[in-house]
């Protein structure tokens, strides 16, 4: 199974990734509940992380990208077994130089997955709203 998640909430294109994750064996996804985007590998604490689930195998987090997969990789009712793998996105905006990478929620969500030993993946699109 895998771990889904984003920097950017229940967004378009977290929901494509979702789509395209089921097809292929599996998902269940954690993700903020509110856009959390350039907070790198940030954590929460002191402070009490709710997890709500919004529609079958979706969960929200009151907390950031790495959080969440934190989250996921600690609760054994979630994820009984370790995930294949960890795909985060699909950002909205490219993460490509050194500075968005090392910002960037959705490379944050990755960095915590490999912390843990699991295989991640981020993903980013640009979206040109005026076209």
């Amino acid at each position: 199974m895998f771990l889904l998640t984003n920097d950017d909430g229940m967004s378009e294109g977290f929901r494509l990734l979702k789509s395209a994750a089921e097809s292929m064996g599996g998902a269940r996804a954690i993700i903020p509940a509110k856009p959390r985007s350039a907070m790198s590998k940030s954590m929460t604490f002191h402070k009490v992380l709710r997890l709500n689930e919004v529609e079958p195998d979706t969960y929200t987090l009151n907390g950031t990208p790495a959080d969440c997969v934190a989250f996921a990789l600690h609760d054994r009712k979630l994820f009984p077994k370790k995930p294949e793998l960890a795909v985060s996105g699909i950002n909205e905006g490219y993460n490509i130089s050194e500075h968005t990478i090392m910002t960037s929620g959705t490379l944050g969500a990755c960095f915590e997955a490999s912390l843990h030993g699991v295989k991640a993946i981020a993903f980013g699109c640009h979206v040109d709203r005026h076209a």
